[in-house]
This record gives C-alpha cells, structure tokens and sequence, in this order.
C-alpha cells in the first residue's frame, strides 16, 4: 500500500475476504460495510475492530475453557479416581443383605411408633367417652 500498487479500498475488501467468516460477519455488521461502496470500507477502522473482535474472542474462549473441562482433563481425572478407589469390593450379596437387615429395623420402628400411636388414641377416647 505504501507503493500504491494497491488502493486503500481493494487491500481492505482483500483483508475483510482472507478474514475467517465469522470475524467478517461481525465485522461487517459492526461497521456497516458494503464492500461494493468504497466509503464504507476504512482500512484503519476494520484493522482496529479486528484487533478488538479477536481479544474478545480469546478472553470468551479461555472463559469457556475453564467452564468445562477438556477431554484430556477429564481422562486424566478418571485415571486419578480409578487408582483411588478402595482394592476391597462388596459382593452383591453382601449388599442385598445390608438393604434387607436395615429395612427389617426401619420397620420394626415405625409399628413400634404406630403401637404408641394406637395406645395413645385409646386412652384419649377413653377419656372422652368417660367425660
């Protein structure tokens, strides 16, 4: 451009073109560009915007990176968890008759607090009846 081989207007139209299309998109919304009216192209503005685009781009893709892990660091975190986890396993029985003696207990409480319940209740209508 220093030589003038190239005008302002066709280097900028060439430099919006190379751009990726959704830098091209936002910036062509942003400026309001119409690369057919050299008025609107301003080669200084696009560069500037451009520059500024991508910062935000990188700054919401490091935010977006520390939001969810990548595949790699969620590999690598299974890895960790499976080296931790306890070498003595529980057989399925082992298990079943857990479930099976604490649901024996919880049941034997509550017809034990039903019983009170019952008992309570018949002396109030004892009571009642009485009066």
């Amino acid at each position: 451009m220093e030589k003038k081989v190239l005008t302002k207007y066709t280097a900028s139209v060439w430099f919006i073109h190379r751009l990726p299309l959704p830098t091209a998109s936002k910036l062509i919304w942003k400026l309001e560009i119409d690369t057919k009216d050299p008025n609107t192209v301003n080669y200084k503005k696009l560069l500037e915007q451009v520059v500024k685009q991508t910062a935000s781009d990188k700054a919401i893709q490091r935010i977006n990176a520390t939001r969810s892990p990548s595949q790699q660091q969620t590999e690598a975190v299974n890895q960790v968890v499976q080296q931790l986890q306890p070498t003595v396993s529980i057989t399925k029985e082992q298990r079943l008759a857990e479930l099976v003696v604490k649901s024996a207990k919880s049941e034997t409480v509550v017809v034990d607090q039903l019983t009170k319940a019952f008992k309570k209740l018949s002396v109030n209508l004892l009571q009642q009846v009485q009066s």
